[in-house]
């Protein structure tokens, strides 16, 4: 050993002023964002030296490396060229800051503590969720905070009223902490745009949750604002070229579906997995992909139907400015679509006029995983009635000639309001002004239901087998069935019965209603363990029905029934109509968890006047035979109920009716459904 050193290692070295021509590798572990501390760093072991240590070596992860820097290492490069590109695009980033200094001017400002803090220190995720409003927000009208938690550190706005910049700080404490004695101190931004010529308004955000953004619009566009189509967010694509789909979403349309909800498939070609198949049962719920735009250069784009675009990209203020205007050209012109594999799916399309008969609705599946309180007055009233969501029914549906408007009632037991849906502009559902509704939105804030609506809009289904919720049309399925499987109905004699009775005690005559007799035909079944009596405003069925088979599966079923508006026949539409819309609405409850906690409301005296009731069982014994199942062994049936209908007259339109209802609660999530009329 001579003691001589075969190598240096310096790390973290090549600062301002280090000279070493000797070093001739280099590792560059974290790269520079931009070219110039690049060339820096390589001109400093890159020099020649007189001692012949031979060429100068960088390593580098090369995927790393960010806009110029990475063009250092392609073929062929004019440094030169490179450095005045460079130079251009810093004078041009320069520009656009010093626009954006004398675009938005400082508003208010919580202490002085955020002095320093200017709109050139933000970044935004490109993520625009978009509004269409009825008139200009007006972004004066944001007090102290927003929303519940949210305070305003600083506001800039610009002089024309149409953009504003918002930086906030939240105290809360974490969600974790038992006290208040932890704090946590968070900062969000948020930008908002309106484009006059349009009437989209475009929220930024660092924090991305629905509550938030509608508490921005009703603080600056109260009542007078609605979500975007997906139809019109999905025009984020136009003008893309050779798209590529990263990650797909499909919606069933049976909406509320408490089977297969929503299914996602991601993958560097993710569209090539969908199939024909799926396009009977599902419609586009969001993408995210890539495509490249007219400058050949390839960039990402996302769109969902919740009225949201984004991008993988973070975004000076400027930069986002500049992205949501090409977002603003391509939603409002006519670019087309290139066409890929994810057109087998049907999209939802923008609802322009409302169906001529609305035969049913059904509330948003949030109102049955959490179920909201509701309270209800008359406004002369001084006293609050109270109830849950549920037990509340959208019913007496009538809608406008020119198709642009409904009125709706709100039913309860003791209590009916009417509301209003708009296609006119500001939010999709109005109150009437003649009684109150409110629903306990979260904590202790109470939401007129309206409102409440407009952010939670419940299902609307439709005569022509369409459904609509927001401004989304899901238009009706394309195939025709003209004949009914044996297995769909049921034929019942309804031997001694009232056909045209529906609920009425025994008749004079000896005859029973139809309710009557239905419940001697469920009682007749065998293993019945529980009938459940749940007939009137908020009901899952007429009869609900727990079933303990010998090998300890478990069906519930469901069944809804009315009485018959004459002697049975195969053409009147009027008998199936509110049938099958609430065969529709009950896919809903084809979960064990929901169904139980809407048994034990409905029976409970102290909070109903007129309570649902056990005709065979009690809670007890449908809790345990549930609950005790095995795991592949629960299943729900839906039956619709109407002698009305003879099996041998029915025409074609009664058996698509029938079947398309048959089709929609087994894809809901029951695992079978049939019709019981008469032969």
């Amino acid at each position: 050993m001579k003691g001589e050193l075969d190598g240096v290692i310096c790390v973290h070295m090549f600062g301002e002023g280090y000279d070493f021509p000797k070093l001739k590798i280099a590792a560059l572990h974290a790269p520079h964002r931009s070219l110039v501390p690049t060339l820096q760093f390589i001109g400093r072991f890159a020099r020649t030296n007189d001692e012949a240590t031979g060429p100068a070596t960088l390593v580098t992860p090369v995927n790393r490396l960010k806009d110029a820097s990475i063009k250092l290492f392609k073929e062929g490069v004019d440094i030169a060229e490179l450095i005045d590109e460079v130079a251009q695009s810093e004078i041009a980033e320069a520009e656009a800051d010093r626009e954006v200094l004398d675009l938005l001017k400082p508003k208010k400002q919580l202490d002085s503590d955020y002095e320093s803090v200017t709109p050139l220190l933000l970044e935004l995720y490109a993520h625009a969720q978009i509004f269409e409003c009825g008139s200009q927000p007006n972004f004066n009208l944001f007090s102290a905070t927003i929303g519940r938690g949210l305070r305003i550190a600083k506001q800039w706005l610009s002089d024309d009223e149409l953009v504003t910049l918002i930086l906030t700080v939240d105290t809360s404490p974490p969600n974790w902490a038992t006290s208040d004695a932890l704090v946590n101190i968070r900062h969000g931004a948020f930008l908002l745009a309106f484009n006059q010529a349009t009437n989209l308004c475009y929220i930024g955000s660092t924090r991305r949750t629905e509550k938030i953004y509608w508490n921005l619009m009703q603080s600056i566009c109260p009542d007078n604002f609605r979500q975007i189509s997906f139809e019109r967010t999905r025009q984020a694509l136009a003008g893309l070229a050779a798209l590529k789909f990263y990650n797909v979403g499909l919606k069933n349309t049976a909406i509320n579906s408490q089977a297969e909800s929503y299914r996602v498939m991601t993958g560097p070609a993710a569209d090539r997995a969908i199939t024909a198949g799926d396009a009977r049962a599902y419609s586009q719920g969001h993408f995210y992909g890539s495509g490249t735009n007219d400058g050949s250069e390839r960039e990402t784009i996302g769109a969902s139907s919740s009225s949201r675009i984004w991008s993988n990209k973070r975004l000076t203020v400027a930069e986002y400015l500049a992205w949501i205007s090409v977002l603003n050209n391509r939603l409002n012109g006519d670019g087309a679509i290139a066409k890929t594999k994810l057109d087998i799916i049907q999209h939802s399309r923008t609802l322009t006029a409302l169906p001529e008969k609305i035969i049913a609705a059904g509330w948003h599946k949030q109102a049955y995983r959490s179920v909201p309180r509701v309270r209800f007055r008359n406004r002369n009233s001084d006293s609050w009635e109270l109830a849950q969501i549920t037990d509340l029914d959208l019913g007496n549906f009538s809608t406008s000639d020119d198709r642009s408007m409904m009125e709706f009632d709100v039913i309860h037991e003791v209590f009916s309001s009417k509301l209003k849906y708009s296609l006119s502009g500001g939010a999709l559902i109005q109150g009437s002004g003649q009684n109150q509704v409110e629903v306990l939105s979260s904590h202790d804030d109470w939401e007129e239901l309206s409102s409440w609506l407009t952010s939670h809009s419940p299902v609307f289904y439709s005569a022509d087998k369409s459904s609509f919720q927001g401004v989304n049309l899901t238009a009706p399925p394309s195939n025709t069935i003209s004949e009914l499987l044996e297995e769909d109905t049921i034929p019942l004699s309804w031997e001694n019965c009232a056909i045209d009775i529906e609920f009425d005690e025994t008749k004079s005559d000896g005859k029973l209603t139809v309710h009557k007799s239905l419940e001697r035909f469920i009682s007749s079944k065998p293993n019945v363990v529980a009938l459940i009596y749940d007939h009137r405003s908020g009901e899952a069925a007429d009869f609900i029905t727990v079933l303990l088979n010998n090998d300890s599966s478990v069906k519930i079923q469901l069944y809804h029934c009315k009485a018959a508006g004459g002697a049975p026949s195969g053409g009147r539409v009027g008998d199936i109509y509110e049938v099958a819309g609430q065969m529709l609405k009950s896919v809903a409850y084809c979960d064990s968890e929901v169904l139980l906690q809407h048994i034990r409301h409905r029976i409970n005296p102290s909070r109903q006047s007129q309570p649902s009731h056990f005709i065979i069982g009690d809670i007890e014994t449908t809790e345990n035979t549930i609950n005790s199942a095995p795991p592949t062994g629960l299943s729900f049936e839906i039956f619709g109920v109407q002698p009305g209908v003879s099996l041998t007259a029915l025409d074609e339109h009664l058996t698509d009716l029938m079947a398309f209802g048959i089709d929609y609660v087994k894809r809901g999530g029951a695992a079978t459904s049939a019709w019981i009329i008469s032969p």
